[in-house]
Parts: C-alpha cells; structure tokens; sequence
C-alpha cells in the first residue's frame, strides 16, 4: 500500500467515524428532549395531583366545620329542650300541688 492510499483509507475511516459520532449525538439530542417532555408531562401531572389534593382536604375541612356546626345547633337544640321540660315539668308539679293543696282545704 502506498502511502496515498494510506492517507485515502484514514481519511475514508475519520469520515466514517465522523458520521458516527454526528449520529450518537443527534440520537442523543433526541433522547434528551423526549426526557425533558416526559419529565414535563410528570411534573405537569403532579402538580395537578397536588392541587386536586388540596382541593378535596379544604373540601374535607369545610364538610368537617359544617358538621361541628351541625352538631353544636343540636346540643344547644338538646339542652333548649331539656329545660324547657325541666320547666314544663316543675310547673306541672307546682300545679298539681296548687290542686292537691285546694283539694286538701275543700
């Protein structure tokens, strides 16, 4: 082999590896940037998983205060009932008193 021959074959082979390594790279970019959008896409999800979680624990809170709420109306309800019974009943016994002391006189 002659020495041009020699330097056309290591040409011919850095040209070859040249297109190569131009290949990997755009390979490369390619898989870069789907994982960029993947990792977007994710991330994008996520935040939106988070917000809706937000959303149903301050929807859980205000159902939570609403039924405290509810709750504190019926003992108040519960405890306006038991005395105006306690009431009615201390009027009926000073009144059937009244009566058995009127009866008592006759």
């Amino acid at each position: 082999m002659t020495d041009a021959e020699i330097q056309a074959v290591k040409a011919e082979a850095a040209q070859e590896v040249e297109a190569v390594r131009k290949d990997a790279e755009q390979q490369i970019a390619v898989i870069h940037k789907d994982a960029e959008q993947q990792i977007a896409a994710i991330c994008k999800d996520a935040e939106h998983e988070i917000e809706r979680a937000k959303q149903e624990t301050a929807d859980a809170v205000q159902r939570m205060l609403a039924a405290e709420k509810e709750k504190e109306k019926a003992i108040a309800k519960a405890e306006a009932n038991s005395l105006s019974r306690y009431i009615v009943q201390t009027l009926q016994e000073r009144r059937d008193r009244k009566q058995t002391k009127e009866d008592d006189e006759k």
